[in-house]
């Protein structure tokens, strides 16, 4: 989503609709906070798996902008996914992933918004905050937009941080990828 086309025309939820969770016109009266998003979807996103032991939450800090592909996770994102994340009791022995668009560390572990400026998330150290004061911590946090993939973890934490990468794009340690 990171053209205005994109977002009026609602590309994602047209090829991706049936793995977004819920639109904020096919919402019901829930205990979960969620904040409306600029694509007419309710962030975070939740969907469970049929066998009930894996939950994915998504967020979409994906924005148009002019120059560059930059992010942001919008204040009541953050919130809705602080309260989804203090649900101690429902998350109890289930394999929770978090699921977003932009990296949040590099392979070193360090904040991505440090090594890339344009390419990023501008607010990701108070989403790392969020994750790291969460009583539920993710067991994985799977993003993409970085096309060579690579696993990473953020200092004192079991949290696992994986980047998929894109097809046709072999792994290079040489480059630190």
């Amino acid at each position: 989503e990171y053209t205005a086309a994109v977002v009026d025309e609602q590309r994602t939820r047209k090829w991706f609709g049936a793995w977004m969770g819920r639109s904020v016109s096919e919402a019901t009266a829930s205990t979960t906070t969620t904040s409306e998003g600029r694509d007419g979807w309710l962030w975070p996103s939740k969907v469970t798996s049929p066998c009930g032991s894996v939950v994915v939450l998504g967020l979409n800090p994906c924005r148009p902008t002019w120059i560059g592909s930059s992010g942001l996770y919008r204040r009541s994102e953050l919130d809705a996914l602080r309260e989804e994340l203090a649900r101690v009791d429902e998350y109890e022995g289930k394999f929770v992933v978090l699921a977003t668009h932009y990296p949040l560390v590099n392979p070193a572990g360090e904040l991505w918004s440090v090594v890339d400026k344009h390419h990023g998330v501008d607010n990701d150290a108070d989403f790392l905050r969020l994750l790291e004061e969460a009583p539920v911590k993710p067991n994985l946090v799977l993003h993409g937009h970085i096309h060579s993939g690579f696993l990473a973890s953020v200092a004192n934490s079991a949290t696992v941080i994986s980047n998929p990468g894109a097809g046709g794009y072999a792994a290079d340690p040489k480059n630190s990828r």
